[in-house]
């Protein structure tokens, strides 16, 4: 049983990629052709829906710091 599960994360993990990647497609496509013809789009993208992002609890200082630090680990300047 637990020989089979990475085959299935694989499997799992291809799927969701390939779904991605049509409705994105998909998406972009409807997009076009409804900004050329004057209409509504979509703005929201299928992975947004399966997989929402947490909302933000951090305040903007502390992003900007969390932007230096990774700035200075990667050895940029102020």
């Amino acid at each position: 049983m637990l020989s089979a599960l990475p085959v299935l994360l694989k499997k799992q993990k291809r799927e969701k990629a390939y779904r991605v990647y049509v409705t994105d497609a998909l998406k972009t496509i409807t997009e076009n052709t409804a900004k050329y013809a004057g209409g509504n789009y979509m703005k929201v993208q299928y992975l947004d829906f399966e997989d929402p992002k947490p909302p933000e609890t951090r305040t903007s200082g502390e992003i900007i710091q969390n932007m230096k630090d990774k700035i200075a680990r990667i050895g940029g300047g102020e």
